[in-house]
């Protein structure tokens, strides 16, 4: 679910957030067409509460000095992966080089529920590990420490 709250006044010219309603329901061999999406038009205070698969976009200001100001939230159920990979667009050294809880925050990290492991060589491993120091007791198998960490030795 996703909420968008209006701190200022939304218009059609300042660039209100698009929607085109019941997008949600479409398969994934159906595309948008800009005709389709609706200005959300509301006053500040107000919220657009929407499902995530809606298909939306923010509108183009095309006024001089009006802005419109908004947060947003994503409300997701913790047991799924994030719907952005943002892992994919970092590289892993930029990754290792922040802390532990962001890296997990940026999803380089297994639940509970083993969702969001990665498979090295048939092994289940959390993600967090492919970033740094390895405990060789903790990775198991000839696979993962050959793919995990070459300069390792891991009793080779």
């Amino acid at each position: 679910m996703q909420v968008i709250c209006a701190v200022s006044d939304f218009t059609a010219e300042n660039g209100a957030t698009l929607v085109i309603p019941g997008s949600h329901l479409w398969d994934d061999e159906r595309k948008p067409d800009p005709s389709e999406a609706i200005a959300t038009v509301m006053k500040a205070g107000s919220a657009l509460i929407f499902l995530g698969s809606t298909f939306h976009a923010g509108g183009a200001n095309s006024t001089q000095a009006e802005h419109r100001a908004t947060p947003g939230m994503a409300f997701d159920a913790s047991n799924v992966r994030q719907e952005e990979n943002m892992y994919l667009s970092l590289t892993s050294a930029q990754v290792a080089s922040y802390p532990e809880q962001i890296q997990r925050l940026l999803g380089w990290s297994a639940g509970g529920n083993h969702m969001g492991w990665v498979e090295v060589d048939g092994q289940m491993i959390d993600p967090i590990h492919l970033l740094g120091d390895l405990d060789c007791a903790a990775i198991e198998g000839v696979g993962a420490r050959r793919h995990l960490a070459p300069a390792l030795d891991c009793g080779r």
